[in-house]
C-alpha cells in the first residue's frame, strides 16, 4: 500500500552495511530523504547513490540526510564501489522488509520500459563500474523516494514509474528550504 503527502512514515531500526544503527526517530525535526533502490548490481542504482553522494555537500547545506536502502545482502552491497564512499548510511535489506512497509513496488512494464527509455543511464553506470556481481533481488522492483519533513511527515512520496525513475533533484531542492533558512 502506497504512503501519501501528509503522512507520518513507518518507523524503522535497522542497521547499516557499516554496522551502525540507523532508525526514523534519529533524523526527528530534521529533513530527510529515504531513498529505496534496487539490488546492489544494478548499474543505475549504483549511480543514483553515486549522484547523491555527489550533490550531498549541497543538499546538507540544506539541511537535508540521507539514508540508501538496497534490497540485496550486505556482503554484496559492500562489494559495489558506491559502498565505501557513500556520506550516507546505506541499509541491506534482502528480505524487502522496510520495502513492504513502504509499498515500494514491481513492475515488469516498469523494467521493460526503463531499459528501453533509460540506455544512457545504464551505460553511465556500467561506465562506472557499478553493475558488476549478482543479482540478488527482484529485477522488476521498482525505485522510491520519500522527502520526510521536519515535522515527521512525508513531504514528497515518489513511487518510480520505471526502473530508473528516482525523484529529480531539482524537485528535492524546490522541497528544502534555502540554505540559510534550515534549522
Amino acid at each position: 500500500m502506497r504512503l501519501k503527502v501528509g503522512q507520518i512514515p513507518k518507523p524503522f531500526a535497522v542497521d547499516d552495511i557499516q554496522g551502525q544503527r540507523v532508525s526514523l526517530d534519529a533524523f526527528a525535526g530534521q529533513w530527510l530523504l529515504l531513498s529505496f533502490l534496487r539490488f546492489a548490481a544494478c548499474p543505475r542504482c549504483g549511480l543514483r547513490i553515486y549522484s547523491l553522494s555527489l550533490q550531498y555537500p549541497t543538499l546538507a547545506e540544506q539541511g537535508l540526510k540521507i539514508v540508501a536502502f538496497v534490497e540485496s545482502s550486505r556482503e554484496n552491497i559492500l562489494g559495489q564501489p558506491y559502498a565505501h564512499t557513500a556520506p550516507f548510511p546505506i541499509v541491506a535489506d534482502p528480505q524487502q522488509t522496510l520495502y513492504k512497509q513502504y509499498g515500494v513496488e514491481v513492475s515488469s512494464f516498469g523494467l521493460w520500459w526503463g531499459g528501453l527509455t533509460r540506455k544512457k543511464e545504464l551505460a553511465r553506470g556500467y561506465e562506472l563500474g557499478f553493475g558488476r556481481g549478482p543479482m540478488d533481488g527482484p529485477d522488476e522492483r521498482m525505485p522510491a523516494d520519500f522527502l520526510i519533513a521536519p515535522d515527521g511527515r512525508i513531504r514528497i512520496a515518489h513511487y518510480g514509474r520505471d526502473s530508473g525513475d528516482t525523484l529529480t533533484f531539482d524537485a528535492l531542492e524546490r522541497a528544502l528550504p534555502p540554505a540559510a533558512q534550515h534549522v
